[in-house]
């Protein structure tokens, strides 16, 4: 028997495989094919928390014939942990800033529009593709910050301001965190960087997140991109059925 790891995925409906499957064609085709992809801003939010930092491995080594059966547990936290929301982003050129949800921020379209998207649109963006600007797409999830009617808006008056473009929700694949470099790879790294830190308070945990998010290492990040375009054709070969449980597609398309 050979033993296999299951992953933890979304639970999807007929309507959402259908959705995955056309959406994802949509996103490779449109916005990821050839070299389009180095164009691509993505920006994501995660909660982030004491207890995701001085963590014990979830593994270790013993000597063979070795029996230390007290070592085999790892003990979990009982009372609810502190946190914040963290906002960020990157593509090809480089890293976006990193920002704290302030803790009694209402986290709806105006904040969005305001604390987010304005200073990404006219300063972060410019600064990392100056003339090409205007070739750049920038990505977002299906949150309802996103994709309110304001915010639609918004982000059409930004296009006419700057001519940053912003990609189409019907280019969006639905519940589909293996199809979002910010949920497949960019925060679960900054997680495990942050499992080695040791912060007491809420501003120790923002400092040690700013630090290791300019830690993070770019090259990484622009392989996770590329893994980005393959995903997005596993899931359309899939018909828009789960890719984790299955690595095929890491190897290439024949």
């Amino acid at each position: 028997m050979e033993k296999r790891h299951k992953s933890r995925v979304h639970k999807l409906l007929p309507r959402h495989i259908s959705e995955r499957r056309t959406n994802s064609r949509k996103l490779y085709e449109n916005h990821l094919a050839g070299e389009k992809w180095k164009f691509v801003v993505t920006l994501d939010e995660a909660y982030v928390y004491l207890s995701d930092c001085n963590k014990p491995r979830a593994i270790y080594y013993r000597p063979r014939g070795g029996k230390h059966f007290e070592k085999w547990y790892a003990e979990c936290r009982e009372s609810f942990s502190k946190g914040f929301m963290v906002i960020a982003g990157y593509c090809y050129n480089g890293k976006l800033i990193i920002r704290r949800v302030a803790k009694k921020a209402k986290i709806n379209s105006k904040y969005y529009q305001d604390e987010v998207l304005t200073p990404i649109y006219h300063t972060e963006i410019p600064a990392l593709y100056g003339r090409d600007k205007n070739k750049v797409w920038v990505h977002q999830d299906k949150a309802s910050s996103h994709t309110s009617g304001s915010t639609l808006a918004f982000l059409q008056r930004m296009e006419q301001e700057t001519g940053i473009h912003a990609i189409q929700f019907s280019n969006i694949p639905v519940k589909s965190p293996d199809a979002s470099p910010m949920d497949f790879c960019t925060f679960g790294l900054l997680k495990r960087a942050l499992g080695s830190r040791r912060p007491r308070t809420i501003d120790g945990l923002w400092k040690a997140c700013k630090e290791e998010w300019e830690l993070l290492d770019m090259t990484v990040l622009r392989k996770s991109l590329l893994q980005w375009k393959l995903r997005c054709r596993a899931i359309a070969r899939m018909k828009g059925q789960q890719i984790e449980h299955d690595r095929w597609w890491r190897h290439g398309f024949s």
